[in-house]
């Protein structure tokens, strides 16, 4: 009797152990190999990257801050701004004011713009910050050389361009940044963002 009942408690045993699933990865593997596994996981990855590349995506902004106290009707800072999540490194800056503006006969208007940022030494580099972190902003102050005391003309176009490298594979991009100033009803100057193509 002894004997019996130990032989039904370890059949009892085995009975409930669990079995382990035969050919699970290699048919999960089939599956992945197959031309629609195949498609869905391009799909999949492709989706991922765009995601990355979105998420990650370097971006930086520029702001015209309060005018300072000055001689100068152009003595107006800027803030940059680094919007994206990871930081920018080695950025560097072009200020170009409008110099003249004139009209052709069909009615075109056609412009040229003197940079400003480098004063009359044209040998001098540009201001470059070596690293802008995440968020981070610094104030410029593009218009040290100028020297105006009263802006008659209106609507004088400011372009900025900013150069910098992203993280990681320290690719070269850059933005541009079109401003347009003109006298406000506080009597002062101030500069507003604009598109090359609004009149």
């Amino acid at each position: 009797m002894v004997k019996r009942n130990k032989t039904r408690r370890s059949r009892s045993r085995e009975q409930k152990e669990p079995i382990a699933p035969q050919g699970k990865w290699k048919s999960l593997l089939r599956k992945l190999w197959s031309p629609t596994g195949i498609l869905l996981t391009s799909v999949s990855f492709f989706i991922a990257i765009v995601c990355a590349y979105f998420q990650f995506q370097a971006k930086l902004s520029l702001e015209p801050e309060s005018p300072l106290k000055s001689d100068s009707a152009f003595n107006i800072p800027f803030r940059v701004t680094n919007e994206s999540l990871l930081p920018v490194y080695n950025v560097e800056q072009f200020w170009a004011i409008e110099a003249y503006r004139g009209w052709s006969p069909s009615g075109d208007v056609f412009s040229d713009f003197e940079r400003i940022d480098r004063g009359r030494d044209w040998d001098q580099p540009s201001p470059r910050i070596a690293i802008l972190h995440s968020s981070q902003s610094t104030t410029l102050y593009p218009f040290d050389y100028v020297r105006t005391p009263e802006v008659k003309a209106s609507r004088i176009e400011l372009l900025v361009v900013i150069t910098y490298q992203t993280a990681i594979f320290h690719w070269k991009r850059r933005q541009k940044f079109f401003f347009k100033g003109d006298v406000g009803a506080d009597g002062g100057f101030h500069w507003y963002h604009h598109t090359p193509d609004e009149p």
